[in-house]
């Protein structure tokens, strides 16, 4: 994981922190909040794996070419 990407990280949990001062309109605003940052952190958390399968993948088929 890159610098860039645990900044991105650090202000998803600003974020979730920020949310949680505002008062409450709804019922489910929280758990959607909740679940909407943890896809936004799933996210970031598979980007370390795909930049590892596109060089893999980069390399077969330049393998390939050859």
């Amino acid at each position: 994981m890159n610098d860039e990407e645990k900044a991105v990280l650090d202000k998803l949990v600003s974020a979730w922190n920020a949310f949680l001062g505002l008062s409450q309109i709804h019922p489910d605003d929280t758990a959607e909040f909740r679940h909407a940052v943890h896809q936004a952190q799933n996210i970031i958390l598979a980007r370390p794996t795909l930049r590892t399968m596109q060089h893999e993948i980069k390399a077969r088929f330049e393998e390939s070419d050859k």
